[in-house]
């Protein structure tokens, strides 16, 4: 069974408008996998539980503990001392009691605190190495962190030694043979060599509309918005919204283009290993994409129609032109499903394949985001501090706003850790590890290179962030 990563903050650790600990969970998810990633337990706490009881069984399900000190932790520390309530304190004390890997991770400029300040049941931190994420440098300080633990992971998952060869056969000796040395199990215990080692197998930055339903400020002359018929053929390039399944016109329907035909090499030999092997995909007809991401007045549309049952949180940053956020895989496939009883047409969300595609607009090389998308180092003006309204970049090739930066952008496939034996003819791949979907484009506070048409990550269809939505797509 795969290891698991438990992250432990205070969220009042923190004035920032994301806790770092929470900008740190996507670079631990992509790296060892979003489903061994865990932060905010109180959701999970049933209502009457025993507190102590119930933390110290979560933590028990868990190998390593990234304790994450903020300026404040010690001072709230102290403050909550007598607090049978304060998670913290009982996780970190868990963790200890049961031999986890315990990693403190300073923010924020905190230090180490000292041992004669802490309570007896702590004070075996300060003795563990730590890590620092600094505002300056934190998504390098975040890649350096997931680094040190692979690197520590290797080398506690080295195997034990082979033992010794036999001694040689003797012949009779009238002498007392010496004594037998007796050999000393290795320090490392195979039960750690074996859930660190699951870390290895698993892929995880931070801190205007006069828009609705579709009517956004151009970056030039755009193809002007059709309603679709079905007696006309796909025309690449042609931006429509469907009717209703009823013939009436549907306001709260998606701008959608049509993506002509064709092939192109998937992948990239400059990027990680689950981007290779490079491969030629064909695909032999035509299929419209949303303009743009699903926004909030869209999903919005879906939940007063009681199509979705969830309505997801804005985080204050505004709500219709935005695009959707803290929607799972799930969620969007509810969308989706709403989507096609309302027109009568098959939408869905597209697949790996065609969301690369898509991305490129016709490019035979991979495209990245730098200067004209919302990522940490794109040149936005939104850069790192939240969600861009939809449509405020110039398009790609195929007339797409957003494919980069902004969200991450659910698709259809299952997650396989390279494209060996991946479809050839763009279908979704949903043959192997699908408790676990792909996720495209990079996100508002991702560095530049997780905004490339090539970069893949991952997470579990359940999970519900701030940093990811949707785009949908329609088979013609």
């Amino acid at each position: 069974m795969a290891a698991k990563i438990f992250i432990c903050y205070r969220r009042e650790d923190d004035a920032g408008a994301v806790h770092p600990a929470v900008a740190l969970r996507p670079y631990l998810e992509r790296e060892f996998g979003a489903e061994n990633v865990f932060i905010d337990v109180d959701e999970q706490m049933p209502l009457g539980a025993a507190v102590e009881e119930f933390l110290n069984a979560k933590v028990a399900e868990f190998d390593v503990l990234l304790a994450v000190i903020g300026p404040s932790w010690l001072k709230i520390l102290h403050d909550r001392r007598a607090d049978k309530r304060d998670f913290v304190r009982i996780e970190i004390n868990a963790a200890l009691k049961q031999s986890k890997v315990v990693v403190p991770v300073l923010v924020g400029g905190a230090e180490m605190p000292k041992e004669e300040l802490l309570p007896e049941q702590l004070v075996a931190l300060p003795g563990k190495n730590a890590a620092a994420l600094r505002r300056e440098s934190f998504n390098a300080d975040c890649e350096t962190l997931v680094r040190r633990l692979k690197a520590a992971v290797r080398s506690l998952a080295r195997p034990p030694p082979p033992p010794p060869p036999p001694p040689p056969e003797l012949t009779p000796n009238p002498g007392p043979l010496p004594p037998r040395i007796r050999l000393e199990e290795p320090r490392t215990s195979l039960r750690w060599a074996r859930t660190l080692a699951g870390l290895l197998l698993l892929g995880a930055g931070a801190y205007g509309a006069n828009v609705f339903f579709g009517q956004r400020q151009p970056h030039g002359p755009e193809t002007p918005t059709q309603t679709a018929r079905a007696d006309l053929p796909p025309v690449p390039g042609a931006v429509f919204r469907d009717r209703q399944s009823d013939g009436t016109p549907c306001a709260a329907c998606p701008e959608l283009v049509v993506v002509p035909a064709g092939s192109f090499q998937m992948g990239s030999e400059s990027g990680g290993l689950d981007e290779r092997p490079v491969h030629r995909v064909t695909i032999a007809k035509p299929f419209a994409v949303g303009k743009f991401e699903v926004t909030f007045a869209e999903w919005d549309a879906c939940v007063a129609a009681q199509g979705c049952q969830h309505r997801a949180e804005d985080r204050g940053w505004g709500r219709d032109s935005r695009p959707v956020l803290n929607v799972s895989w799930s969620d969007a496939q509810g969308y989706v499903a709403w989507l096609s009883r309302l027109t009568g047409q098959r939408y869905r969300l597209l697949t790996e394949a065609e969301w690369e595609y898509a991305a490129r607009g016709g490019s035979a090389t991979e495209v990245q985001g730098r200067g004209n998308a919302n990522c940490d180092g794109c040149g936005s003006e939104w850069d790192n501090k939240q969600t861009a309204p939809v449509g405020r970049f110039k398009p790609n090739g195929f007339g797409l706003y957003d494919m980069l930066g902004n969200v991450w952008e659910w698709t259809e496939d299952c997650w396989n850790d390279s494209y060996g034996g991946a479809p050839s003819d763009g279908s979704a791949w949903t043959t192997r590890n699908c408790p676990v979907r792909v996720l495209r484009g990079g996100s508002w506070f991702n560095v530049p290179w997780y905004a490339r048409s090539a970069n893949r990550n991952r997470s579990s269809p359940s999970v519900r962030i701030f940093y990811v939505g949707f785009r949908v797509a329609r088979t013609l």
